[in-house]
């Protein structure tokens, strides 16, 4: 009953508070009840708040409901002010499992005494602005499954003295957005994790070893902290042999990629995230079943024959040294979404017309790579559901093929400083859409067909260095896009809403 009006309940229910019933029966979808020890007697045994609008405190008083096993408080934004010290304190909640706080906007540090509802098996306290450090209780919870603490503002080591260990039950350990530093604690002792979340923090040293007692881990991401050193490790033999996602972008790693040639330990990896470190050499892929390969912003060189994993759905290699064209192989991943080569100036080629067998592609990056060569035609009938396309800033030549009318899926088009002539097909105006048009800086002539005028999704159009290409630009664009400018458009056009005239003038 204090909860209820401390915290606004009006949404919990009209029958809630009903005098004329048992408080078991006043609504079964928030408060559940089991017999009792003593015979015809209920009591409360799960009290579930997700999501009810709540405002104000949690009270002291909670802590009373001693024979609640499950308490769900959860995703209520205005609920703020600290976690009572009274759930967990003396004759507290003793019997509970499954603690829910997440979703609020709860202050403080985690109460010292959690580790003493000994029975916890699963805490969420994520989503909220606790600070503080994570109290030493947690790691006497020998029963624990899964502990999120993500998205708070805890600082401090993570299990500073190897206490993961004492968590042998332990699966999911997510505390990603934070301020924790220090090292990554050894985590072999929690033999039961499956699935390790430790991103965006201040984490420092090394990778820690994947030991053969962790022989259930799945899933392990520690990208955006300060991690150093190798991963030498990962090319000798490992007790994980089910591990599917590694991700440790974003730090300070060096040395060379894997090989996943032969590593039994990584016959399972679909998922591997090594982007935004100082990784150097070629890379090896070969027998691997890899879905999904970043490998962008390092200083990774050679050429990419050596990416041959057939399930492959995503490749992100921009911002490296490749060089040696666009492999034949790559025409083969028939599951391929996404392409980004982007900004690998010296990787030259031309692209293929086979790229046409990957039907399923939807964002194709190819900007700053060194291509030559025209614009695939035939394959855009093919890949028909790309949202985006973009070959800019290359050496491409010829005409913008009528075909790009079939891309009826695209939203965004970058063509920009090639070396394309002729007209801009009139088949663009099938494009509905479309937020992004850039075509500046080519050799581009005619007139804009009058029909992007109407295309009721365009945000942003550039057309500009292309000396001999003119246009009239309607009020219902000058209305809608964003960027409208002589600079963007370029002198030839008629822009009523365009308001930089002095650049034209200049040039005249």
């Amino acid at each position: 009953v204090l909860l209820y009006f401390s915290t606004n309940g009006g949404g919990w229910g009209m029958e809630w508070l009903d005098p004329t019933t048992h408080e078991c029966d006043w609504n079964l979808n928030l408060l559940k009840c089991i017999d009792g020890e003593e015979e015809g007697r209920r009591v409360a045994n799960e009290l579930n708040l997700d999501n009810l609008g709540l405002e104000g405190t949690l009270l002291k008083e909670l802590g009373r409901l001693s024979s609640i096993s499950r308490l769900i408080i959860s995703f209520n934004p205005n609920l703020r002010g600290m976690i009572p010290d009274e759930l967990c304190g003396e004759g507290g909640l003793e019997r509970l499992t499954w603690l829910d706080l997440q979703g609020n906007s709860l202050t403080g540090s985690i109460p010292s005494n959690l580790g003493q509802c000994s029975r916890l098996r699963f805490v969420f306290l994520d989503q909220n602005e606790l600070h503080g450090t994570i109290p030493e209780s947690i790691y006497n919870l020998r029963n624990l499954e899964q502990l999120e603490l993500s998205n708070n503002k805890l600082t401090g080591e993570l299990a500073p003295n190897d206490e993961l260990s004492q968590l042998t039950l332990l699966s999911v350990l997510k505390v990603e957005r934070n301020e924790l530093n220090g090292t990554i604690p050894d985590l072999s002792g929690a033999r039961g994790l499956s699935n390790v979340v430790l991103d965006w923090n201040l984490f420092t040293g090394p990778v820690p070893n994947f030991e053969s007692q962790l022989v259930g881990l799945e899933s392990f991401s520690a990208s955006h902290n300060q991690l150093s050193g190798t991963l030498d490790g990962l090319a000798s033999p490992l007790g994980v042999d089910i591990l599917r996602k590694l991700d440790v972008s974003f730090n300070n790693l060096v040395g060379r990629v894997p090989s996943l040639v032969g590593l039994s330990a990584l016959f399972s990896l679909t998922y591997l995230d090594l982007s935004g470190n100082n990784f150097v050499g070629t890379i090896d892929t070969t027998g691997g079943n890899l879905e999904f390969l970043l490998l962008s912003d390092n200083r990774l060189n050679g050429g990419l024959d050596g990416i041959d994993s057939a399930g492959l759905r995503f490749i992100d290699l921009r911002n490296n040294d490749f060089v040696g064209g666009i492999p034949p192989s790559f025409y083969s991943f028939t599951n391929l979404e996404t392409l980004v080569l982007s900004n690998n100036p010296r990787l030259s080629g031309t692209v293929d017309e086979a790229i046409g067998n990957l039907t399923a592609l939807r964002n194709i990056q190819l900007r700053n790579c060194g291509l030559s060569g025209t614009i695939p035609s035939r394959a855009l009938q093919a890949i028909n559901s790309c949202v985006t396309f973009d070959m800019g800033e290359n050496e491409i030549t010829g005409t913008i093929p009528t075909q790009v009318g079939m891309l009826r899926s695209l939203r965004e088009l970058h063509l920009q400083s090639n070396l394309l002539q002729s007209t801009i097909p009139t088949e663009l105006v099938l494009l509905t859409d479309l937020k992004v048009l850039n075509v500046a800086n080519n050799e581009l002539t005619g007139s804009l067909p009058l029909g992007i005028n109407w295309l009721g999704n365009l945000e942003k159009l550039y057309t500009s260095g292309n000396i001999d290409l003119t246009g009239n630009i309607s009020t219902a664009l000058c209305n809608q896009a964003n960027n409208l400018s002589f600079e963007n458009l370029g002198c030839g056009f008629d822009c009523p809403c365009c308001t930089d005239g002095m650049i034209c003038e200049t040039l005249r």
